[in-house]
């Protein structure tokens, strides 16, 4: 089959489409594991980071403690009286609030943050203001100094708290920001995918039909061109049949009458056997012409019908190839000229194939009537065919049986027996003619 240059372009079209779509497939799926191990890492480092800024937090709010339990301490803020060890307890604070300073300052998540500075110096002026109140005469103004530095404190450690849920809740969004970019690129990535899949699909369902209209076209192209040949070709041999008959026959006879009537009046032996030998001739002459006219278009066919036709066949077969020949029949009645001639043509076709190929000893040929079908099967004992008949075994033979069997309506099966041989079934809606007359048969003298 001859492929246009568009069908071409629409397969390279295609290839290109598919290839396109393939690779889409795969820098989306490569964008979303590359979105999924950066989330990934993403995810470890913001871990590690909580872990640190956490422990820091977590230190702090440990000593606001300490802070309250020394602030409690101090003499005239509840009646307390200073203790020995509250020095003590200062420098330890002190010493551990440098540390936590340290590790705050320090930690990943919080660098550059200023709320770890204010609360280290207000822990110190905490500090400072403790040593005042206790070095100096108690006041109000002492006490008030020792309330405020602890106020400062506590609002450092409470501004550190909301910082923190700040910056987790600033790391929260822009994971979220960066997990929904990758979601929104890969789904931009799968609709351009699916658009083009669906294009490509479009493109080869328009091909597929394309494709398909075409074969149907040559097939029907071709059945039509077959079925003209063999139309043809019944034409011919019908108009050379009669040719045979009313020429070639009607001469031959007079040839006949002739050397019988100059070999009734010679008187001269020699003539005479020179005569008998041309009749002796021109009769074997006309018993061929009668026979390749019934060859070529039997006029018992148009005289008598399928089943006499049939009868004739079998019997002239079996004759000439000494294959035995078994014929049955149910149809009764005429049917429609071309109806008989395909099924006859069918029948001729497969007996002469089983006498050039089959090897078979015995055939048999039924032609039955079912309700308004008619039925031709051929059997015989064989080898059968080698490959299935649509892998063109049998050439020509067996294309113009399926032509032939198409003509009429039907259908024709041809497969190999399971028991060896092989079986022509043929099928075809009946149709009749009113019944006629029959004519005299062609003979040839």
């Amino acid at each position: 089959m001859t492929v246009s240059p568009l069908d071409r372009k629409v397969v390279a079209l295609l290839v290109g489409g598919f290839t396109l779509v393939i690779l889409l497939m795969l820098a989306t799926g490569r964008q979303g594991l590359g979105a999924l191990q950066e989330l990934g890492q993403g995810s470890a480092g913001l871990l590690a980071e909580e872990r640190e800024s956490g422990r820091a937090l977590a230190n702090a709010q440990e000593l606001e403690t300490e802070f309250d339990q020394i602030f409690y301490a101090v003499p005239g803020v509840q009646q307390a009286v200073a203790g020995d060890d509250l020095e003590a307890r200062l420098l330890a604070l002190e010493a551990a609030l440098t540390r936590t300073h340290a590790d705050g300052r320090t930690a990943p998540e919080t660098d550059g943050n200023p709320r770890w500075r204010e609360y280290y110096e207000a822990g110190l002026a905490f500090g400072q203001a403790v040593r005042r109140a206790t070095a100096s005469p108690l006041g109000a103004r002492a006490v008030e100094d020792v309330r405020a530095a602890h106020r400062r404190v506590l609002e450092a450690i409470h501004a550190l708290v909301v910082e923190n849920d700040r910056r987790n809740e600033e790391f929260g969004d822009r994971d979220r920001r960066a997990l929904e970019g990758a979601v929104r690129a890969s789904l931009r990535l799968l609709a351009i995918t699916g658009g083009i899949a669906v294009a490509v699909a479009v493109l080869t369902v328009i091909l597929a039909q394309r494709l398909f209209r075409r074969l149907t076209w040559q097939r029907a192209e071709l059945e039509r061109l077959s079925l003209g040949v063999l139309q043809t070709q019944e034409t011919t041999l019908r108009r050379v049949a009669h040719d045979l008959h009313d020429q070639i026959g009607q001469a031959l006879t007079a040839l006949d009458a002739n050397l019988g009537a100059l070999e009734s009046v010679s008187k001269d032996r020699a003539v005479k056997e020179r005569v008998e030998d041309c009749i002796g001739l021109v009769q074997d002459l006309m018993s061929e012409t009668r026979s390749l006219s019934q060859l070529l278009r039997p006029s018992i066919l148009d005289d008598f019908g399928l089943e006499v036709s049939f009868e004739s066949l079998t019997a002239s077969f079996a004759q000439r190839t000494g294959t035995a020949v078994r014929f049955t029949s149910t149809c009764s009645g005429r049917l429609h000229e071309d109806m008989e001639t395909h099924l006859y043509r069918i029948a001729q076709e497969a007996l002469t194939n089983v006498a050039r190929h089959s090897g078979a000893t015995a055939v048999d040929l039924t032609l039955k009537e079912s309700g308004r079908v008619v039925e031709l099967t051929i059997e015989d004992n064989g080898r059968g065919l080698v490959k299935k008949p649509s892998d063109s075994v049998g050439g020509v033979g067996l294309h113009s049986m399926q032509a032939r069997a198409h003509e009429i309506g039907g259908t024709i099966e041809i497969v190999n027996k399971r028991e060896g041989g092989l079986r022509i079934v043929v099928q075809a809606p009946i149709v009749r003619v009113e019944r006629h007359d029959p004519q005299d048969a062609i003979a040839v003298g």
